[in-house]
């Protein structure tokens, strides 16, 4: 998954015009990765028209969220946010409650 994950970053960060310099494999990812592109893109602009025209409608929750993270694979540093936000919370004196995929994870 690495590899995979290093190899889109390459195709990302490689200029339009450096394209046919790229091995032939990552050449044959750039369909794929351009539908890939167009799908999500329809989904985000169908997301926002749901949202603006009230058939989605935002949940509300009882206490303050904060939220780390991204579409990103690992290594952006979420974790060592998140415990920075929580030690600073705690020294504030309100107590944070952690949850990573949907588990508690811990409670001061």
């Amino acid at each position: 998954m690495e590899k995979l994950r290093a190899t889109v970053a390459q195709i990302a960060a490689t200029a339009d015009k450096r394209l046919p310099e790229l091995p032939v494999l990552h050449r044959s990812l750039l369909p794929f990765l351009s539908l890939a592109s167009c799908f999500y893109r329809l989904c985000l602009y169908l997301r926002r028209r749901l949202y603006l025209s009230a058939i989605l409608r935002c949940r509300r929750f009882p206490v303050p969220v904060i939220s780390v993270g991204n579409l990103t694979w690992g290594g952006n540093g979420k974790t060592p946010m998140v415990e920075f936000i929580a030690r600073y919370l705690d020294e504030l004196g309100i107590p944070p409650l952690i949850l990573s995929r949907g588990k508690l994870l811990g409670q001061s």
